[in-house]
């Protein structure tokens, strides 16, 4: 329930509220810098070493990111957007975390089941507080915007997180982290490619630097946690 609450439940309604004040590629560029601010994380609350590797690697994703959000516009909605989906990309490295300390034993797909019926009580929360304000367009949705809904939901998230979790029982929690970091490469391909979104070279050099900080990160050896008073 607590994995649920914090992805895809905040992690994604922080994201999707950034992706509706900027472009798509930027947020799928934003979206990379997930496993360096676990790291960040995993220094500050896990008590972990922060190694030269991890160091330069953090200091190339803040440049690479501020790169991005630059190119992306000087607007004040570009600017939120760019914000709202660090701060999902934030949320989300704590998913990490939290699942490291699940127990082996637990059934996977029950697991998922109470993770995503935790997330979908943030969605019907954050709904409920948008309708009472805003209103809703709902009632006049067709039946095609209700069928790619619910498949985006079972193709999209429910799928994905089961394999996820599937895969954490397996390989270290950092190899999944690293290995997740081709979600960002499938979003600003399919951004560029299915919404004919320009690539702008400042937006190419910042993502350059974001995943040459994840290449970096990626051959450090483990970090060692710190122990003692």
């Amino acid at each position: 329930m607590v994995l649920g609450l914090i992805e895809p439940g905040f992690a994604y309604l922080l994201f999707n509220l950034g992706l509706s004040r900027t472009s798509a590629v930027s947020a799928g560029l934003l979206l990379s810098t997930e496993t360096l601010l676990g790291v960040a994380l995993a220094v500050v609350f896990l008590r972990e070493r922060l190694m030269l590797a991890a160091g330069v690697a953090l200091a190339l994703g803040t440049a690479g990111s501020v790169l991005v959000s630059l190119q992306a516009g000087h607007g004040h909605e570009t600017i939120t957007g760019d914000l709202l989906v660090l701060a999902g990309s934030a949320t989300a490295a704590v998913y990490f975390l939290v699942a490291r300390k699940l127990p082996s034993e637990d059934d996977t797909l029950t697991g998922t089941a109470y993770q995503l019926l935790a997330a979908s009580g943030v969605a019907l929360a954050f709904g409920v507080a948008n309708w009472s304000t805003r209103g809703s367009t709902l009632p006049v949705a067709s039946v095609g915007h209700l069928g790619v809904g619910i498949a985006a939901g079972v193709v999209g998230i429910a799928i994905p997180f089961f394999l996820l979790n599937r895969s954490l029982e397996r390989v270290q929690a950092s190899t999944a982290a690293l290995i997740l970091n081709l979600v960002p490469v499938f979003a600003v391909a399919s951004a560029a490619t299915l919404l004919m979104e320009p690539l702008m070279a400042g937006t190419v050099a910042g993502g350059a630097l974001i995943l040459i900080g994840l290449v970096v990160l990626s051959r450090a050896p483990e970090p060692v946690a710190v122990t003692g008073a």
